[in-house]
């Protein structure tokens, strides 16, 4: 599930980014900081998917492969295939104890998915729109401030845990908000 989150996550946030890139190229400062929000957005994601990748698919994988090539019996494989499975889990918040982290986590890869469909809606609306009236443009600015502050209200939660993702959650928290 929290791979399937990632990439669910990942497309939202391709996707806001080709909208942005492609048919939003105002320079007024709503869509400058929605950029900006997206892409830091984006870099989080890819922090979380590389570490994830490069954790379960390459160290432990690696750990793993020769474990089961070491393996004499039918117990031993068994033995450690279940070492690797705990080991994931553990590193992943996937347990009973990893619960609160877990939750973090999923509301951070649920974070894109929501903006994603607030910006479509607001797109809708301002798709006929030439340039952002006043009123637009403040709809705009609140959807990029709601964002950043739920933003760094998680990744501060996930950068004080135990979590492996700690560190990535540290760099990743907005330095200002307006």
């Amino acid at each position: 599930r929290f791979v399937l989150r990632l990439k669910r996550a990942e497309l939202a946030l391709r996707s806001m980014w080709r909208l942005l890139r492609r048919d939003m190229r105002a320079a007024d400062r709503p869509m400058h900081s929605l950029r900006l929000h997206v892409h830091a957005l984006r870099q989080l994601v890819f922090a979380i998917e590389e570490h994830t990748v490069a954790y379960a698919c390459h160290e432990r994988a690696t750990t793993l492969a020769v474990q089961l090539e070491a393996a004499a019996s039918p117990l031993e494989l068994r033995a450690a295939h279940s070492a690797f499975l705990d080991e994931v889990e553990a590193r992943f918040c996937v347990h009973a104890a990893g619960l609160p982290t877990a939750n973090v986590l999923s509301a951070l890869l649920g974070l894109p998915l929501k903006l994603e469909r607030e910006l479509l809606d607001l797109a809708r609306v301002d798709e006929q729109a030439v340039q952002l009236d006043p009123v637009a443009a403040v709809a705009w600015q609140r959807l990029v401030l709601s964002s950043r502050r739920q933003l760094a209200f998680l990744c501060n939660a996930l950068a004080t845990s135990q979590s492996t993702f700690a560190g990535i959650a540290a760099a990743a928290v907005p330095q200002q908000l307006p």
